[in-house]
């Protein structure tokens, strides 16, 4: 990827939900290079209420928020019915993707270590191609 600070920050408002705090902080910094504005919920309630109020466009969900909460596999389909304003859903697992399970809602399944390119790419299509032409 080019150097962020050539390329205009994307207007769309993009929701991160991850139990653990350090990794929510590396994706809002990293994500904040592209986009204006990047939430960050820990819980489930947390991001209800961040969807509910700020109408995030784009989602990036862990699979698995602890032992608490169900799957991103259970919640994402609830939260595209209830939001339907989500224009991407994409789950995240430190697990083999084929073994999560089927969710035909979420738009893309990253395994963990994310390669953040393929991420990026995702969220903001075309990125590749305005970055070389």
């Amino acid at each position: 990827m080019s150097d962020p600070d050539d390329i205009p920050k994307r207007r769309e408002l993009l929701l991160i939900v991850d139990d653990r705090k350090e990794v929510r902080a590396a994706l809002q910094r990293f994500f904040e290079m592209y986009f204006e504005r990047v939430l960050a919920a820990a819980t489930p309630p947390e991001a209800e209420e961040l969807l509910s109020s700020q109408r995030p466009t784009l989602l990036l969900c862990d699979y698995f928020l602890g032992v608490e909460w169900p799957p991103a596999t259970s919640l994402i389909p609830r939260w595209r019915a209830l939001f339907p304003f989500l224009a991407r859903v994409a789950i995240m697992s430190g697990t083999r993707s084929e073994s999560i399970g089927n969710c035909p809602e979420a738009d893309a399944v990253f395994e963990k270590p994310l390669n953040m390119r393929e991420v990026t790419e995702f969220l903001i299509p075309g990125l590749a191609a305005d970055q070389t032409g």
